[in-house]
Formats: structure tokens, sequence, C-alpha cells
């Protein structure tokens, strides 16, 4: 089974407070697009494990100042507050696997590493119980066929992901259930926020 939805994030009003459902409202492991209007707080609620990637503006955590392409993890009560230019976030919550090492990657630290395919560099994350990786696509690569046995989501950053069952542009969520399947490629510069491992079988 795959899910798929298509939230354009970039055509979001950064002006007003908005949550856009990318998974199902009451999901223990739900994911969604979180639009804060200036100055706005957003509450990380306990007992669960958030992941967020700063799309658009900049967020706050106790001062410091996250802005556009951060990835953060935190598993505790926390607020974030969205800077004077609002902020656009990609956020998962995960209410089963709670572990987290609060982790904090900026786009000026990543370390990036060649993949497992000709034409693509990764940039892990995290590792703990989720492994959380950037993805680079060049144009031309291709990834062979092959199944998730505990499932995967992807959240496309930029550029437009394909497989079989056709394309996937920025914006886009899929989540491979269990023992599903694809075999993704990209035709254009393309760069996918993967999660993978945390599907129960």
């Amino acid at each position: 089974m795959v899910e798929c939805q298509l939230c354009d994030w970039s055509a979001l009003n950064a002006s007003r407070t908005a949550c856009t459902h990318l998974s199902a409202p009451q999901d223990v492991r739900w994911a969604g697009i979180q639009t804060l209007a200036p100055f706005d707080t957003l509450d990380l609620q306990p007992h669960a494990r958030h992941d967020l990637y700063v799309l658009q503006g900049s967020v706050l955590e106790r001062g410091k100042q996250h802005a556009r392409g951060t990835f953060f993890s935190r598993n505790q009560p926390l607020a974030l507050t969205a800077a004077a230019d609002g902020s656009v976030v990609f956020w998962y919550r995960d209410t089963v696997a709670r572990s987290s090492g609060n982790e904090t990657w900026a786009s000026d630290e990543w370390d990036w590493w060649d993949g497992s395919v000709p034409g693509m560099r990764v940039v892990p994350l995290s590792k703990l119980h989720h492994r959380v990786s950037l993805v680079q696509w060049r144009p031309g690569t291709r990834a062979d066929m092959h199944t998730h046995p505990h499932g995967e989501e992807i959240f496309v950053l930029s550029g437009e992901l394909r497989d079989e069952r056709g394309a996937y542009p920025a914006g886009s969520w899929i989540r491979f259930h269990p023992g599903s399947g694809h075999a993704p490629y990209a035709e254009r510069d393309t760069m996918i926020l993967l999660r993978n491992g945390h599907l129960s079988a």
C-alpha cells in the first residue's frame, strides 16, 4: 500500500497560522505542513518524537534561530516561535517511537556522502530508530526496483521524483507501507527528505 499527498508549500501564506495534514489527522505517525504567522508559537507535545524541517522563514527555539534548510529532532515538550518573517515547516510527529537524539542540522553543516546509486548524494540526519536523510538526485539517476520491509516515507523538497506510478513534484509526501516497493528515478535535480525503517511490519 502506498499513500500520497501533495501540498504546494511554496504558495502557502506565512502571514497566518495553519496546518495542512499530509497523513490522517489521528495518525500515530503523523506528517504535515505547519505555517506560523510572525511571532506565533507551535507547542510540541510531550511523549512524542518531533522531526521538523524549515521550508520557509525561520523559527526560534529558546532564543536559537533555525533558518530555512534546518532539520531538527526533539522528544521533549517545547515551544517554537516563528520569527518576524513567519515560517513554513514540514513536521513529522511519532507517538509510537519516541526516541530522538535532539539533533540539529543546519544547511551549512550538511556533509554529503556518495549514495548507493550513481548520481545520488546523501546527508545522514538521524539514525535513532528513524533513519532520516537528505537525498540529492542528479538528472538521470535511477534506482532499481526494491521493496521496504519496514516502510519508507519521502517528502520531495525540490525538483521532481518519479517512479512507475507517476511523478512527484516538490511538496509531495509519499508513504510506502511495509512490503511495498518502487523503482524511483529523477530527470532533473531533485532533493528529498527520506525516512525509513520506522513502520511496523
